[in-house]
């Protein structure tokens, strides 16, 4: 999938009531542009960037028991632009509001999730709540490498939830 705005493998948006369940996903994704178009995302500093993940770019619903072994990466070409922007990349959810749980990044291949900041295995900028996620890099359940410039992490690159539990140890 080659796009720019809410990029993801199943949705580039997941609104509050659906849920997104049992699904694996598998490929690339190249960030091409900003969301300049995108403006309902305001309650963070997530704005006018990129969203990007593996099952959605913006989840405000629930994902559940999702696989995802998806690359995602910014084009080079709009790399810079993003410095000066807000990408939220993750193997998941770029940015979420609702509900992750039981699910895994880079399970079956080693995937690699590279953008400017806010970058997660699971998810970028995560609002809502994680459970039952594992970040056991050596028993393959987030086989990632999260690359990027500022609020990285192996399972949230920046996260303002309530509710974290369930989380393996590295």
């Amino acid at each position: 999938i080659s796009a720019k705005g809410y990029i993801g493998g199943v949705a580039g948006y997941i609104a509050e009531d659906v849920t997104v369940s049992g699904v694996t996903v598998t490929g690339n994704i190249l960030v091409t542009g900003n969301a300049n178009d995108f403006s309902e995302i305001t309650e963070s500093s997530v704005t006018d960037g990129s969203y990007a993940g593996g099952v959605a770019g913006y989840s405000n619903g629930t994902i559940q028991r999702a696989t995802a072994d998806v690359n995602i990466s910014i084009k080079e070409s709009v790399q810079a632009e993003e410095e000066t922007k807000s990408s939220a990349i993750g193997g998941i959810a770029g940015f979420s509001t609702g509900t992750l749980t039981d699910n895994k990044a880079g399970h079956n291949a080693e995937i690699t999730i590279s953008g400017s900041n806010y970058i997660g295995g699971n998810v970028g900028y995560n609002l809502g709540t994680i459970s039952n996620t594992s970040a056991d890099f050596e028993q393959n359940y987030n086989n990632t490498k999260v690359v990027g410039n500022e609020y990285v992490g192996g399972i949230a690159g920046y996260s303002k939830a309530m509710r974290i539990y369930k989380i393996n140890e590295l």
